[in-house]
């Protein structure tokens, strides 16, 4: 009975904080508006509606067009003062994803100090763009610890996007012989929805794709619980069914995932043994069988529930230093 009480008590928590909006920084952080397409018309999404959108495993829009400025020290230094102040709590001062709240987390922060990043445009073993890095911290990750930051300008998450590349050199020792950067894009589809799922069912059984996450997608191969990733960890395969992706449901999302592979995982790149159609067709059969929509809170994940708890613990009101000033 005590447990019960605890565990609806704490839903209860969570649930006043997303009505209110009073997590994650979205009412007294940084305000800006974010456009969400809508046929002709353009909707200013406020920061409350993109929480309440992103909780329910929608996706949340990523202005790369915007001016950014430059990567010089002065903005890696103010990126530090917004890294230390409100990153380094999970991932840790040094970068090494030990930060003092990291133990909460099933999903463990990321290492920056490695330089090796799941979600990437880039191939199989190559760093991420600085655009991959910004969509990270501007959108989070569905299921896990990372949330989406409205909380900081635009600015300010390319700020910190130039501090994180900072921990390992590998962004700049990848490219010492003299090799271009690579990035991966989507096709544009050739045929239509009805026919590319069709298709995708079958390059789904072609791909092997049943042998991690199952005949029917539900996370639940024969190789599902023995999978480790490169550290000799435990990893599950995503249950496309109950489950809305980390990246998301987007369609460039979805195919960047099968096409590029998950670094320091057991997720292969695809772009090798299927054709661009092939993946095509496959993410559009992914679509066709992930969750539409889910109840928001009440359906949160352990992570993001204790996310939420760690951010408003950590202080609504986000203050840089003075040391740490940049020219906005």
């Amino acid at each position: 009975m005590k447990k019960s009480w605890i565990f609806l008590f704490t839903i209860s928590f969570v649930t006043i904080y997303v009505d209110n909006v009073t997590i994650h920084g979205i009412v007294n952080g940084p305000r800006e508006s974010y456009a969400q397409s809508g046929g002709e018309k353009r909707k200013q999404l406020s920061g409350r509606e993109l929480m309440q959108k992103w909780l329910r495993g929608g996706d949340v829009p990523v202005d790369l067009k915007a001016s950014r400025p430059p990567e010089d020290k002065i903005a890696i230094e103010a990126g530090r003062g917004i890294y230390i102040y409100r990153c380094a709590v999970c991932h840790g001062v040094k970068g090494d994803g030990k930060g003092e709240r990291a133990r909460e987390l099933q999903t463990k922060p990321r290492d920056f100090t490695l330089g090796m990043y799941k979600f990437r445009s880039t191939p199989t073993g190559a760093p991420p763009t600085d655009e991959d890095i910004f969509k990270t911290v501007t959108r989070g990750f569905h299921g896990t610890g990372m949330l989406p930051w409205f909380a900081l300008t635009t600015t300010q998450r390319w700020l910190v996007t130039y501090y994180i590349k900072t921990f390992s050199d590998y962004f700049e020792s990848y490219y010492d012989d003299g090799e271009k950067q690579v990035i991966v894009k989507t096709p544009a589809p050739t045929m239509s929805v009805k026919k590319y799922i069709k298709l995708g069912k079958s390059v789904y059984k072609k791909g092997g794709c049943a042998e991690c996450h199952g005949p029917e997608g539900y996370g639940d191969g024969y190789t599902a619980d023995k999978l480790k990733d490169d550290w000799y960890q435990p990893i599950r395969p995503a249950n496309f069914r109950e489950h809305v992706p980390k990246r998301g449901l987007g369609i460039d999302d979805l195919y960047l995932t099968i096409a590029t592979g998950l670094n320091g995982t057991p997720m292969p790149s695809y772009s090798a043994s299927l054709k661009e159609d092939e993946i095509l067709a496959l993410v559009f059969y992914l679509r066709s069988i992930a969750p539409k929509e889910r109840a928001g809170a009440r359906q949160m994940s352990q992570d993001t529930r204790a996310a939420l708890q760690i951010d408003h613990m950590m202080g609504i009101r986000f203050k840089i230093p003075g040391r740490f000033a940049y020219p906005w």
